[in-house]
């Protein structure tokens, strides 16, 4: 008995995750000669067309084992979905593709289409240069289906059987469950009965297509897919409406996409219950992405400085990319750094990071450099383009950009949202270390050339001027001291630190903080500090806690976030400590839990002797 479904441990639960996975699979997926389209469209069915989809799911006989899962465990929600479909209603996301592949390959096939978005598990068609190439992608969309259910409507561009399209299948990937006495497996299939298979089979042709009205899942005549999530919901998340859920989908997709769509390789439109048509995501109407794309679409005629607002300056950084075990070392890569200074009308939101991205046209992460703005006196938005990144699109690869395009893309995870983590791949195909690589890049080399670049500006000092309020850090009482920057007071004993600083901003969503840490030691040994966010009132008292959601410590062996604080674990010898974190979305600054006064709570942990030290 599986108590836990593989697709549920897959991958994370976050809304972006979405459109990651589903633009990808998109962009992977178009047919040669065509830009593929892809819509996120919210609905919520009632009246005669949820009785229609309810009668066409088989609801009766399915409704008995989601019942059944609720009774022993609702861990993963579904007593709420049920309640919706009793009161009347029941959301469905509806992810659907044209000008792309669709689900090809026969009911028992073995590493196509149909095979590895619906049929197998961690099994995929993908060659290493595409975006995704782990075969969990589709993991997500059970992840966000509160009957763990998901329909799927495919018009095949190849058809080897001389089958007629639509074709029309679904799946369920409850936990394993007990109904009527009786043990059953909570992997199932939607579809109609076969004498040549143990379970439902895809319906094809009318079949597909009268079921597939009355599930409002029709399919477009175009070669692609429609895929239906039964009961959409935020795992983690159920306050969004759904014009709020389709609104962050936008956004979502022009933050980590907008390459992809400013190149013209996909088109991306998203609906909701308030659109009466599908809205084109326009990367540019996103105030904090514009800049980024402002330095991407100058960086093929940069400037030779950045002494004006707006200038853009591109400079390469050589990367030897390691060899394939037993094989030779392939021709030395050349990075692309492009760096942009801010315009006056720019949101601060977004400064200061540097989006990485390769020849699939996502970002992979908006790396945090705030700690080289500060000590350069200039805010900038930048690039990194690796691999295909650093070329035309459409152009076949060089040996040097191949060779760095497959590197970086082994160094993703599942999630495709970051090079620093350390994968199997990464480990098992090169010699030797290749995350040391990575992270001495990220951490040493870019930092080191935008420092270059960024020291051609000529800036006001009054640019950099921020008003921090209370935003400053404290120290809880403690053995190790109190009371805020540089000093003691209130708990006892001295601060460590000879400087402690920090900026922050509110974005409408997220709170935002780059600190700094200087140690009053000037050879420590190794340490380890804990941030946290609180919200205060005005006489400077907590009122609550904001989780982290992200940080990033460019000198730390760790950084990462655990049930919302922010951990850190920095080597002996590491006298300034630089991080960045942010807070998770905490709403539209309407209320005081939103864009209300915040500060830093900073716990720290020095190693004296080989003894800890509680904070």
């Amino acid at each position: 008995m599986y108590g836990k479904t593989a697709t549920d441990m897959a991958l994370n639960s976050k809304l972006m995750t979405i459109p990651r996975e589903a633009i990808q699979n998109t962009d992977d997926a178009g047919l040669e000669g065509e830009t593929p389209e892809l819509v996120f469209r919210f609905e919520t069915l009632e009246g005669d067309a949820l009785e229609k989809f309810l009668t066409a799911i088989d609801w009766e006989e399915l409704r008995k084992h989601m019942e059944a899962v609720a009774e022993t465990d609702d861990s993963i929600g579904i007593e709420e979905a049920l309640q919706q479909v009793r009161d009347g209603g029941l959301n469905v996301l509806v992810v659907e593709d044209k000008h792309a592949e669709g689900l090809d390959g026969a009911e028992d096939s073995k590493k196509t289409n149909y095979s590895s978005l619906v049929k197998d598990f961690g099994i995929t068609t993908k060659e290493g240069d595409q975006a995704g190439s782990e075969g969990v992608g589709s993991s997500i969309f059970y992840g966000f289906s509160g009957f763990k259910t998901v329909l799927f409507n495919t018009v095949p561009a190849n058809l080897a059987g001389g089958e007629t399209p639509p074709r029309l299948v679904g799946r369920v990937d409850l936990p394993d469950h007990e109904l009527r006495g009786k043990p059953y497996s909570g992997d199932g299939w939607l579809g109609v009965d076969s004498t040549e298979y143990d379970r439902p089979v895809s319906a094809w042709g009318e079949a597909a297509e009268a079921v597939g009205e009355d599930l409002n899942l029709s399919r477009p005549d175009e070669p692609g897919t429609s895929i239906a999530i039964v009961g959409f919901r935020e795992p983690t998340r159920s306050t969004r409406s759904p014009d709020e859920v389709v609104n962050r989908l936008y956004e979502a997709t022009a933050q980590h996409y907008w390459p992809a769509l400013v190149d013209g390789s996909i088109e991306v439109s998203v609906q909701g219950p308030s659109d009466p048509e599908p809205r084109p995501v326009e990367p540019k109407t996103v105030p904090k992405i514009a800049p980024y794309i402002e330095a991407y679409e100058r960086g093929a005629s940069a400037d030779d400085s950045l002494d004006e607002e707006g200038t853009v300056v591109t400079s390469e950084i050589p990367f030897q990319v390691p060899p394939l075990k037993g094989g030779t070392t392939p021709p030395e890569s050349q990075l692309r750094l492009v760096v942009r200074r801010p315009d006056e009308d720019d949101p601060n939101a977004f400064r200061n990071k540097v989006a990485l991205f390769r020849g699939a046209r996502h970002v992979v992460k908006y790396r945090k450099y705030g700690h080289v703005a500060r000590t350069a006196g200039q805010d900038f938005v930048g690039l990194l383009l690796v691999g295909g990144a650093n070329q035309d699109l459409g152009e076949e690869l060089s040996d040097e950009n191949q060779a760095a395009e497959r590197f970086f893309r082994d160094a993703e995870p599942e999630e495709h949202d970051n090079w620093t983590d350390g994968t199997s791949k990464l480990e098992n195909r090169y010699e030797g270390d290749g995350l040391d690589l990575i992270r001495d890049l990220l951490r040493n080399r870019v930092q080191d050339e935008l420092h270059d670049v960024l020291a051609t500006a000529k800036t006001d000092d009054e640019d950099r001027l921020r008003n921090a309020g209370k935003e400053f850090p404290f120290f809880p009482n403690s053995r190790s001291g109190s009371g805020g920057p540089g000093g003691g007071g209130g708990g006892g004993g001295s601060s460590p630190f000879e400087e402690v600083s920090s900026e922050s901003h509110f974005d409408g969503r997220s709170h935002h903080y780059d600190g700094k840490l200087v140690t009053a030691d000037a050879s420590p040994g190794k340490w380890t500090a804990t941030v946290e966010i609180e919200e205060v009132d005005g006489a400077n008292r907590k009122l609550d806690s904001v989780d982290v959601a992200d940080v990033d410590a460019p000198l730390a062996t760790r950084d990462e976030v655990v049930d919302g604080v922010a951990e850190l674990e920095f080597p002996a010898g590491t006298r300034t400590a630089d991080f960045d974190v942010d807070s998770v979305e905490v709403g539209d600054g309407g209320d005081l839990l939103g864009g209300g006064q915040t500060r830093l709570k900073i716990g720290y942990d020095f190693d004296e002797d080989d003894e800890e030290d509680d904070s």
